[in-house]
């Protein structure tokens, strides 16, 4: 080898350019899919609430925004706290107000009573999404104390102050008269004297297979684990596709609407979808809405959800 002659030796591994250039290649891609989405929504598929003339009791319902550092952000609750529809689960929900244990949290019962608004307006038009849809019929024997009448023209909020006892479990209280004991219940002897915990204990070990392992209410929720925001988005889509708004409006308005929702976007984005889509394309909407058409069949039969 001569000696003017230089050999040069290079080393490559994983982490080399090559792999480097392929992600940037692929994150411009990603930006500019991201940027012809978005034009293409702005430019055609308005965010804004369309003339909704066809439904007259129903109404969409979004989640609360408020604005924060020119960013529009979950909204709070009346006490000041963010809310996280999460955190909206199954768990038995107690009232101190008035002494009342909800068998499932209240948002769950407002959004029973909006699917049951829905079913008896589209019942009453005799509406269909589709030509092939059959027309909906509601079970008036299992909703006798629901009053239905009033569901149509009053707010969740009225219909609840009198009807909240349908959803709610029956109350353990303290007896003080023998002769005010239900038939349906247990007499149990607390000395005064006694401990809480030492109570809890005893009552576990006397009363472990007498009682019910589920509790009943007058108005029993299925055992369907469907997220609460699903059905939530799912209302929407169902009243849209009611007035017959588009599927590509739809798909724009709820993507709109939710896109500020951790717990509403989708889990694993593919790379032709937006990290902060809701729906990612119109046979998504019509996915959703076949699912939902299938729910008012069974609200009609006094199955929620």
């Amino acid at each position: 080898m001569d000696s003017s002659t230089k050999v040069i030796f290079t080393m490559t591994t994983k982490s080399s350019k090559p792999r480097k250039l392929y992600n940037s290649f692929e994150e411009k891609r990603r930006r500019e899919v991201q940027k012809n989405k978005s034009n293409r929504h702005i430019t055609n598929y308005s965010t804004a609430l369309p003339s909704l003339d066809i439904l007259t009791y129903n109404k969409p319902v979004f989640p609360r925004t408020r604005v924060l550092n020119n960013q529009v952000v979950t909204g709070t609750t009346s006490h000041g706290r963010v809310i996280n529809y999460s955190d909206f689960d199954n768990k038995v929900s107690y009232s101190s107000r008035d002494n009342t244990t909800l068998r499932k949290n209240i948002r769950f019962c407002r959004l029973w009573f909006q699917y049951l608004k829905l079913c008896l307006e589209v019942e009453e038009k005799y509406l269909k999404i589709k030509n092939s849809d059959e027309f909906l019929k509601v079970d008036r024997k299992l909703y006798k104390n629901w009053h239905l009448e009033d569901i149509k023209t009053q707010s969740f909020d009225i219909w609840f102050k009198s009807h909240k006892k349908l959803f709610t479990l029956q109350p353990v209280e303290v007896i003080t008269d023998v002769k005010n004991i239900p038939s349906d219940t247990f007499l149990v002897s607390i000395p005064k004297s006694s401990n809480i915990l030492s109570v809890k204990k005893e009552i576990d070990r006397l009363l472990k297979d007498k009682l019910s392992e589920k509790e009943e209410t007058e108005v029993n929720f299925s055992e369907s684990k469907t997220p609460y925001i699903s059905l939530h988005i799912e209302f929407n889509l169902l009243v849209f596709a009611y007035n017959q708004v588009p599927r590509e409006r739809i798909l724009a308005i709820i993507n709109d609407k939710y896109n500020h929702l951790s717990e509403a976007k989708i889990k694993k984005p593919k790379s032709s979808v937006t990290p902060d889509d809701v729906i990612s394309h119109t046979q998504s909407v019509t996915r959703k809405l076949n699912d939902g058409k299938e729910r008012m069949r069974r609200v009609c039969s006094g199955v929620f959800p």
